[in-house]
């Protein structure tokens, strides 16, 4: 799998750095579309609608937002002419943010979407080997309904390769297997950069080291999976501008999750201490290599 963040860090700490509200944000995904290079050979393959489908269904697993109702979403889509091309158009989303009900506008353009692949004679055989690779790159952000900026700006890619032997050399055709493992895995991807500008934050720390956050199932999360937290500190303001680009940060615990229950769970503080509200990052990689905890965050 590889993904490439293609965002201005700034506009992912502009909606870290946003205040919490009580409420879910409400979160309207239009419908996945085709870009200008994607190949027109191979689009008939993959159904866009199933992968909008797909997404939407992933995300009301994780609970964290309320989603637009997709009857209600197309309905004004269409009877305003909006597009996905047309809400880069800060005007436009704020327009189409009011009228659909939603804090935020989800748009995923499918940029690439191919299958490559060879065919060789194997040595000292009747048989041919096919080597195949599917690629899947989807263009993806997350604007902010009320002020029309783009918030989250990221691009997905996904491959699946494959060898296949035969004794005659077969078509080059995408099969059904392998188009819906690849739309499962760029799906997980699109998840995993949706939650990332919704982080996993500190509900609650106890006495006892038990520590509560606010990402449960469906989100990704699992016993095992370790954390920092950290604390936000003085706002980093534009001085061109007046506006607030992000918070510093300091590294000040670390945790482990222990249960996940539905719509939050439970950690243990491995180091340091958390604050309610403090973010949390998950730490992946050799443990050896995982930086210290800054003890200057007390």
């Amino acid at each position: 799998m590889r993904t490439t963040l293609i965002a201005s860090t700034l506009l992912l700490a502009t909606l870290w750095a946003a205040p919490a509200h009580a409420e879910r944000a409400s979160l309207a995904v239009l419908p996945a579309r085709w870009g200008k290079g994607a190949d027109a050979r191979w689009r008939r393959d993959l159904d866009l609608d199933g992968l909008t489908r797909s997404l939407l269904q992933a995300l009301t697993k994780t609970q964290k937002f309320d989603l637009v109702e997709r009857t209600k979403l197309n309905r004004v889509l269409e009877e305003q002419k909006l597009t996905d091309l047309g809400l880069t158009d800060p005007k436009r989303s704020i327009q189409a943010g009011k009228l659909i009900g939603a804090d935020f506008l989800l748009l995923a353009q499918v940029s690439s979407w191919e299958l490559v692949g060879s065919v060789k004679q194997v040595p000292i055989s009747n048989t041919w080997l096919h080597e195949r690779e599917l690629r899947l790159v989807v263009d993806l952000r997350i604007v902010a309904a009320e002020t029309g900026k783009v918030v989250l700006a990221e691009r997905v890619e996904e491959d699946l390769a494959w060898r296949q032997q035969a004794k005659v050399q077969l078509p080059l055709l995408i099969e059904s297997r392998h188009k819906d493992l690849l739309v499962e895995q760029g799906v997980a991807s699109i998840l995993a950069k949706v939650l990332e500008a919704f982080p996993m934050k500190v509900m609650l720390a106890k006495a006892d080291g038990t520590v509560f956050v606010n990402h449960g199932a469906g989100t990704g999360i699992e016993p095992g999976h370790v954390y920092d937290v950290w604390k936000r500190g003085e706002a980093l303001v534009d001085p061109d501008t007046g506006e607030v680009l992000g918070h510093d940060e300091t590294r000040i615990g670390r945790i482990e999750i222990t249960k996940v229950e539905k719509r939050f769970s439970r950690a243990k503080l491995l180091e340091g201490r958390v604050d309610k509200g403090a973010v949390c990052k998950r730490l992946s990689g050799d443990p050896k290599e995982w930086p210290p905890v800054e003890r200057g965050g007390q």
